[in-house]
């Protein structure tokens, strides 16, 4: 059931979409490890809906978004391993004076993705898709067909590690509730909608995407009161910050994966690891002193020159100086001095006893006398 809406705009003419809420409301199957309830929360600490061995397909996954909303965009990342051949995706809603129930809702079809065997990347790799859509509805549910057959999923199941959905929410009046509105260039208007993208929320740890959001928000009112030496300063440190989240995001998964494996000492190496690396980024990035919670800070206004600290278990490698400045060559000889002559001195030979020998004078020619 579809109502109409007015999308609102940004000052560049571009419709805005942000990241909806929404819980898992329904599935016909799960994994008591991986429940679908694992979906509500995106970040590399997951694990991810996994369906029940040798389960019957096609299987239901349904979401229940927080308030009714125009949906523009809606993300999937699935399992390297357990891959469904096919995903189906339906809008629902409830009709007036019912309870906004699953059981209630109504689904309209919106549309279907393929997905790979993953045989390409050896199923190391996870494989992400973003379906465009433009509905409105209050539920969302996919249809999950069978997996792709291989060797390593031996109980023929299923698996999501994560889901998004991006749009604008509805009003009570059928207006829609805009996004914040931040003066800002298309750059940054790109970059602070990356924060909403699965990917990202997916791979880099929550603490340091919080920061960088908080930075790049302070990096646009510095630049506003043309404190120029601060913004970049919130730049740089925004973008080591990301660097800082994909590795710190990596411990994160490493651990999950020694602690399904039962291996606990490595699990707790990567904990630890995982700790000691954070608390060395925010001293060394100066995260407190960026953001002036307590006012404004005149250090921020020079250049803070950040840095990232070595990973865990690795000494900072030394600068290498600089090789030395080469010799001056000597200046060429002028053409009009030339160099003399190197005297040549007569062929002398030595002997067996070492003494020197000149050369011996060949002996003239010898004439027979002519017979008459």
């Amino acid at each position: 059931m579809q109502r109409s809406t007015r999308t609102t705009y940004n000052h560049h003419g571009e419709a805005m979409s942000m990241k909806l809420n929404y819980h898992a409301c329904f599935t016909t199957s799960e994994d008591h490890e991986h429940p679908s309830k694992e979906l509500d929360q995106q970040g590399p600490h997951t694990r991810g809906w996994k369906s029940r061995q040798f389960c019957i397909y096609p299987q239901e996954l349904a979401f229940k978004l927080a308030n009714r909303a125009h949906v523009s965009k809606i993300q999937v990342l699935v399992h390297q391993l357990m891959i469904p051949e096919k995903i189906e995706f339906h809008i629902g809603d409830v009709e007036r004076g019912k309870d906004a129930t699953y059981s209630n809702a109504k689904f309209a079809l919106l549309g279907s993705i393929g997905l790979s065997t993953n045989e390409e990347s050896g199923h190391t790799a996870r494989e992400a898709k973003a379906v465009a859509v433009d509905c409105e509805g209050l539920f969302v549910k996919l249809v999950v067909h069978r997996n792709h057959m291989n060797k390593t999923n031996k109980f023929n199941q299923v698996s999501i590690m994560g889901i998004n959905f991006l749009g604008e929410e509805i009003e009570a009046n059928n207006n829609t509730i805009p996004a914040n509105k931040v003066d800002q260039n298309s750059k940054d208007k790109d970059r602070l909608a990356s924060y909403n993208d699965l990917t990202f929320n997916m791979y880099v740890d929550h603490d340091c995407a919080k920061y960088m959001q908080k930075l790049e928000a302070r990096k646009m009112v510095a630049a506003k009161n043309e404190r120029f030496e601060y913004a970049k300063n919130c730049r740089d440190a925004v973008l080591l910050l990301h660097k800082a989240g994909l590795r710190l995001g990596k411990y994160d998964i490493e651990k999950r994966m020694a602690i399904e494996e039962e291996n606990y000492d490595r699990a707790k190496l990567r904990k630890d690891h995982s700790e000691e690396y954070k608390e060395a980024v925010m001293a060394a990035l100066k995260v407190d002193q960026l953001l002036e919670s307590d006012g404004t800070d005149p250090n921020n206004n020079k250049s803070l020159n950040l840095e990232l600290p070595p990973p865990p278990g690795k000494k900072k490698r030394p600068q290498t100086p600089p090789p030395p400045a080469p010799e001056p060559s000597p200046p060429p000889r002028p053409k009009s001095d030339p160099l003399p002559p190197i005297p040549r001195s007569p062929e002398v030979r030595q002997d067996s006893s070492g003494s020197l020998k000149k050369p011996m004078t060949p002996p003239p020619p010898i004439y027979a006398p002519m017979t008459p």
